[in-house]
């Protein structure tokens, strides 16, 4: 273990809360791993597997995108950041082993590397007033518009869509420490990861673990909502299938997030019920979760069908009703 993963432990052991608070951080790298993608081919051939344009990924700008199987489900959805000549990308690091062997044999002749530079990057989730404030005094300008990035020297800094005096900074390892002490300085300590998947919910940004991969297409996840699908681009692994929900199908099912009794726990894949549901895939599923206080709050792909009725259960029995929250973007029940 390096000396710089050392300190940085050792930070984060002293400076862990649990407190309610505006204005916290969170490490990422405990839920988070990072792809590097390289070579003089690696656009083309991020390009040939993405449902996004990589081409669109610069300096200014990180990316949204999934990747799917040839059946057009979804495998990974990766967050995209230029790095170099390269390209980053961050993924869930249950699925990242998995994820790289399945790449690596895409890639045959193509001069393209993909490695796993996980240990080498500390990724951070930055939330609140107070702590935007005191970014501010660390960049030029900050990131205002959705995905958007701005690179310092040391760091670079994403806003997250539709999450308010938010902030993803991803920087080497040996600069972590470097990089938050300003933050530290002003009382603002780690929270616990479940924080991070608390906003993410909040602001509906769809998460595919293992238990959820291969699961849903792109639409059903909201992905063409979130600017992760281009329907401009070339062939891609998947496309067919994406390309035909868009212009010749009707979306039947889509993400909503929902509210369920923190009594009953659940868990990302889990099936959700309705008495109105005459599918054989289910009335719907958990795409990611997160306890609350009393409540759970998830994000769930639902029927379209069912959801004015609000007749959604977490059991069969149809005893435990879920509750529907807003999202803070519009739905679209046909994919436009």
């Amino acid at each position: 273990m390096s000396q710089s993963t050392i300190n940085w432990l050792n930070i984060k052991k002293h400076n862990l809360c649990n407190d309610t608070t505006d204005n916290f951080m969170v490490d990422l790298n405990e839920q988070y791993g990072v792809l590097y993608i390289s070579g003089t081919e690696a656009a083309r051939f991020l390009q040939g597997q993405l449902t996004n344009n990589i081409m669109s990924v610069n300096q200014y700008l990180s990316q949204l995108s999934a990747w799917c199987s040839p059946k057009g489900r979804v495998l990974v959805i990766f967050h995209i950041i230029k790095q170099n000549d390269g390209y980053l990308l961050l993924l869930p690091t249950e699925l990242l082993p998995e994820i790289q062997k399945r790449l690596q044999m895409f890639v045959l002749m193509s001069k393209v590397s993909i490695e796993d530079v996980s240990r080498h990057y500390q990724l951070i989730f930055l939330k609140g007033k107070k702590s935007t404030d005191i970014l501010a005094q660390q960049c030029d300008t900050l990131p205002q518009k959705n995905w958007q990035l701005v690179s310092q020297t040391g760091f670079h800094c994403i806003k997250p869509a539709f999450m308010e005096d938010s902030f993803l900074l991803i920087t080497r390892a040996e600069n972590a420490v470097q990089l938050i002490t300003p933050w530290l300085s002003q009382m603002i300590r780690f929270q616990p990861g479940y924080y991070w998947q608390k906003v993410q919910i909040l602001a509906g940004i769809p998460v595919v673990y293992q238990a959820t991969s291969e699961q849903f297409v792109p639409q059903m996840l909201n992905l063409h909502i979130l600017e992760g699908i281009s329907f401009k681009k070339g062939c891609y692994t998947g496309q067919e299938v994406v390309a035909r929900m868009h212009y010749l199908g009707k979306l039947k099912r889509q993400m909503f997030r929902i509210e369920v009794p923190i009594a009953h726990q659940l868990c990302p894949g889990d099936a959700l019920y309705s008495p109105l549901s005459n599918s054989a895939q289910g009335a719907g599923k958990i795409v990611s979760v997160v306890q609350g206080e009393h409540f759970s709050q998830a994000l769930a792909v639902l029927e379209n069908e069912i959801i004015q009725s609000r007749q959604i259960f977490i059991d069969k029995k149809h005893q435990y009703p879920a509750t529907i929250l807003d999202l803070p973007y519009q739905m679209r029940t046909q994919t436009e």
